[in-house]
């Protein structure tokens, strides 16, 4: 997906984004073999590294639409569970893109718009 680059911000080793896009805005730690420019519209693959829990960090969403937001400092990302896998993996689906997660909870539900804590987003620079 194409992300706009609002702001850059070092966190010790990591490059932090600010980013807005089609579907609104997020922070997430930048990957790629060039360094990003504020300014610049970049296409990325998305990635969030920590295992999330359901029904803590991934809830079933109110809004039956992608997005993308932040809270309080953390970004969220609204998107439909497209599959759930036996082995707490899961593919969501954001927009024309799929994130795989790693979910850890029973009864997930597959097909229906969830709301996804993404505390460790990433995203990954696609054209280096």
């Amino acid at each position: 997906m194409k992300i706009l680059i609002n702001k850059i911000s070092r966190m010790t080793e990591d490059i932090i984004v600010d980013f807005s896009m089609e579907f609104g805005s997020g922070k997430a730690a930048w990957n790629g073999y060039r360094k990003p420019e504020q300014g610049k519209q970049y296409n990325v693959e998305y990635d969030i590294t920590d295992p999330l829990r359901w029904e803590k960090d991934v809830v079933l969403s109110k809004e039956k639409n992608f997005k993308i937001f932040m809270k309080q400092g953390t970004t969220f990302i609204t998107g439909i569970l497209e599959k759930v896998y036996n082995d707490g993996v899961a593919d969501l689906r954001f927009g024309k893109s799929i994130i795989q997660l790693e979910i850890q909870g029973k009864n997930i539900p597959k097909g229906q718009y969830v709301e996804v804590k993404a505390d460790s987003l990433e995203v990954y620079d696609v054209n280096y």
